[in-house]
């Protein structure tokens, strides 16, 4: 098989077949595309996970960064 922008093929260590498909691997979706989704998602490692198929992205990140402190609400 030919290889094809943005998309890689790797079989698992049991012979299961992985094909990850990158948004480059679509003719329409270009740096513009990607700079006007990045502003959709709520970080870096959101979008690099979902979007540049980076699974270790953001481990630790803040669930709700932009809530600000706990200790500054009051309940």
């Amino acid at each position: 098989m030919d290889s094809m922008k943005g998309v890689t093929i790797r079989r698992t260590r049991l012979g299961v077949e992985v094909i990850p498909v990158h948004y480059t691997a679509d003719p329409e979706r270009d740096s513009e595309w990607a700079r006007r989704e990045r502003r959709k998602y709520s970080s870096q490692a959101a979008w690099d996970r979902e979007q540049e198929i980076v699974h270790k992205a953001g481990g630790g990140e803040l669930l709700f960064a932009e809530c600000g402190s706990l200790r500054d609400v009051n309940i």
